[in-house]
Formats: C-alpha cells, sequence, structure tokens
C-alpha cells in the first residue's frame, strides 16, 4: 500500500475546495441571472403571449392581456393589467365578454403543484365588468356554460383532477362613495 505524504495530500485538499468554491459561484451567478431575467421586460413579453395564446385556447374566447408583471418572487405575486375576453361568436365577434382593469394573483406554496392543486392565498380584482345577455329571461349563454363544465373525462385518464384552493378574494368595483351618496365609476348601460 503507498501511503501519501502530508505534503502531497494537501494540494489534492486544495483542488478539492477550488473546485467546490467554483462550482458554487458557478451556480450562484446562474441563480442570480435567472432571477434578473424573470422579472426583466423580455420574459414578461413572453410570458404575457402565452397567457393570451393558452388562456385563448383553454377558454374558447379570444384572450387579450395588456401588461403582465412578476410583482414578487418570494411568496410569487403576479399582476395582470388590462384583462379582456372576446367573443369568437358570429354574432357578438370581439365584443367584450368579460373585463378587468387589474388582476393580482398572490400563490402559496408550489410544492402544492405535485398534488395537483393550486393554491392562491389572494386574489384582487380592480373594476371587473361581464356582458350578460338575457334570452327569454335566461342567460343565453347558461346551457353552453354548463355544457363546458361538464365535459366528460378524455378515456384512460385516471389522474385526479386539479383542484384550486382559494383563501382570499377583493373587488375593488370603481364605486365611491361621497356625502351620502354613491357614484360608480362607470354608469350602467354606458360600458368602456
Amino acid at each position: 500500500m503507498v501511503d501519501m505524504a502530508p505534503d502531497e495530500q494537501r494540494p489534492r485538499r486544495r483542488r478539492w475546495l477550488r473546485v467546490l468554491l467554483v462550482l458554487v459561484l458557478v451556480f450562484g451567478l446562474a441563480l442570480v441571472a435567472l432571477i434578473a431575467w424573470v422579472t426583466s421586460p423580455a420574459a414578461e413579453q413572453l410570458a404575457r403571449r402565452l397567457a393570451i395564446a393558452e388562456g385563448s385556447k383553454l377558454l374558447g374566447e379570444d384572450l387579450f392581456v395588456r401588461e403582465l408583471e412578476v410583482l414578487s418572487l418570494r411568496p410569487l405575486q403576479v399582476g395582470v393589467g388590462g384583462l379582456t375576453v372576446h367573443s369568437r361568436d358570429a354574432g357578438r365577434a370581439g365584443l367584450p365578454l368579460l373585463q378587468v382593469d387589474r388582476v393580482d394573483v398572490t400563490l402559496g406554496s408550489l410544492l402544492a403543484l405535485r398534488e395537483r392543486r393550486v393554491q392562491i392565498d389572494g386574489l384582487v380584482l380592480e373594476r371587473p365588468r361581464a356582458r350578460v345577455a338575457l334570452n327569454a329571461g335566461q342567460i343565453r349563454d347558461y346551457a353552453a356554460l354548463i355544457a363546458l363544465l361538464k365535459k366528460p373525462k378524455p378515456e384512460g385518464e385516471t389522474r385526479a383532477p386539479w383542484r384550486v384552493d382559494l383563501r382570499r378574494v377583493s373587488v375593488d368595483a370603481g364605486i365611491r362613495r361621497r356625502a351620502g351618496r354613491v357614484e360608480a365609476g362607470d354608469p350602467a348601460g354606458r360600458g368602456s
């Protein structure tokens, strides 16, 4: 058996220490670069385009998002400005079905995603507006909404469905109270 002299062991220990230090430095810089990119305008534009494409596909209607920004990374807070859902129906093409001036979402633990659960700790809606059409005293699209919600599960899918846990909702309707009167930012029937 060959024993190494203490002088020969020192360079080997220093080499491992240097390699470890370089790895920590590289991963640290990569993490800082990733955090800087996530909060950059380029990442926000990419996320906005992705949200519009996937949201439109999911809803079956045209979705528009004016701005999307990451407000905080811990806890994860995302702000969406100018959210509008437009109808694709030929008779109502382009009419806004839903408009929200601003939506701020605070997500809870991201580890809950492993359990197929989205945990939303806070949801703030500023000036939400919806277009509802009545036909013979009933909401015109009610039957279509119920059919959408009762879609049959695809064959062979045995996984548990996704669940959304919503803890707190706050709605700012743009209504102000002054001297005993209630004033709305958008009078009924005018639309915006």
